[in-house]
């Protein structure tokens, strides 16, 4: 029903730019999560992901009021 989720070493450089797990098969560039953090820091925001423990990824993005 999950995902897999990450991989522990690629947890800490997801949001850098260019950066492209380990295993990854899928097509594409590494500049989605990066660009997506530095927008939301821009705001005044967080980003931030972890594994979740049943599978998949959780992502934790934060505004402050």
């Amino acid at each position: 029903m999950y995902g897999a989720g990450f991989a522990k070493e690629d947890l800490q450089n997801l949001f850098e730019r260019f950066y492209r797990g380990k295993s990854s098969v899928a097509a594409g560039y590494g500049i989605g999560l990066a660009l997506c953090k530095r927008i939301i820091v821009r705001q005044g925001g967080t980003v931030s992901a972890k594994n979740h423990p049943q599978g998949g990824a959780v992502f934790t993005i934060r505004f402050p009021k």
